[in-house]
């Protein structure tokens, strides 16, 4: 959404914008529309704005129109000199690209700024970069996924970033993941939205994700359970109809021989009269 901020003053950009993300509610991306140098404003004026829009809750910024940055040197260089002093990742971009680029940035900052200051040392740096890698190798097709990686980036700070940093470091790398924390939950929400698992309009607040707690091993053991109980319920099966194609085969040899025995009786009891007949005449 780009909600239109255009205004000379960046207090009212950020009461406006501010109120405009409350209005629509937290489960889209706002990039904010700014129009300083089309309205005659000074090129500082624009970094103001561009920062008065970040704090009201805007996770981007569009500039109208591009024929005020095109051909003006001024505008170019204070854009440059603040927040596009990098090649910009933008927050509905791709959750692993997300990933890298936050906390490549707070790697950076390590280096140049939290070491130099005594903030962190570098065995502190290496142990956060060492876990922000693990998170990097999480999963992140659904939205159960993101919200994983939202509690592991929530605990980084929640319980003692003090374990990484200290002072003003520890606070700028709390500040920088609670804003990580709610690009991600964003995802979390347009995925529930897009998949209509979850529809706002609704149902205001947003269902609770469940995650599957079985461990790995578990869910292995169940599914050899299961295939196990299919293995033996075939192989009963199979004896069972073999026990019945037994006991049919039976009845039938044992059919036969009665058969054959009563063809000897009538056989033996013509015999029998005939010798008793011959005898008689004789």
């Amino acid at each position: 959404s780009t909600p239109m901020a255009y205004y000379t003053d960046a207090s009212d950009v950020l009461k406006n914008v501010s109120f405009m993300v409350q209005s629509a509610g937290l489960n889209s991306f706002y990039y904010a529309g700014l129009a300083s140098s089309y309205s005659g404003l000074p090129a500082y004026r624009g970094s103001e704005q561009i920062d008065a829009s970040y704090r009201g809750g805007a996770t981007g910024y569009v500039i109208f129109c591009s024929t005020q940055i095109i051909g003006h040197e001024d505008v170019q260089e204070v854009l440059v000199l603040g927040s596009n002093s990098k090649a910009s990742i933008l927050p509905h971009s791709n959750v692993s690209d997300i990933l890298r680029a936050s906390f490549d940035s707070i790697i950076s900052k390590a280096d140049k700024l939290y070491i130099p200051q005594g903030g962190m040392n570098a065995s502190q740096k290496e142990d956060l970069s060492a876990l922000f890698d693990e998170i990097k190798n999480m999963p992140t097709l659904t939205a159960l996924d993101i919200y994983n990686i939202q509690k592991v980036v929530d605990s980084i700070y929640s319980k003692g970033i003090s374990k990484y940093a200290k002072g003003y470091s520890g606070q700028r790398i709390t500040e920088s993941l609670k804003e990580l924390s709610g690009i991600l939950d964003t995802h979390i929400s347009r995925m529930l939205i897009d998949s209509n698992e979850w529809d706002p309009e609704t149902n205001p607040i947003r269902p609770e994700l469940e995650e599957d707690t079985t461990p790995i091993d578990d869910k292995d053991k169940t599914t050899t359970n299961k295939i196990d109980d299919k293995t033996d319920s075939k192989t009963n099966e199979t004896s069972n109809k073999k026990g019945c194609n037994s006991s049919i085969n039976s009845i039938f040899s044992l059919l036969a021989i009665l058969f054959i025995l009563m063809i000897l009786f009538v056989e033996i009891q013509k015999n029998i009269k005939r010798r008793r007949h011959e005898k008689e005449n004789i």
